[in-house]
């Protein structure tokens, strides 16, 4: 039962690091047009 739990936690926290990993990317590749003025 407590593998289980753990499991479904590790996967909620890697499918929240997922979405945090594209925002993240797409505020950096925004800022980078930014400075270079593209």
């Amino acid at each position: 039962m407590y593998k289980k739990t753990k499991d479904s936690v590790l996967g909620i926290i890697s499918e929240v690091l997922y979405v945090f990993a594209l925002i993240a990317l797409s505020i950096i590749a925004a800022l980078l047009v930014d400075i270079g003025g593209f």
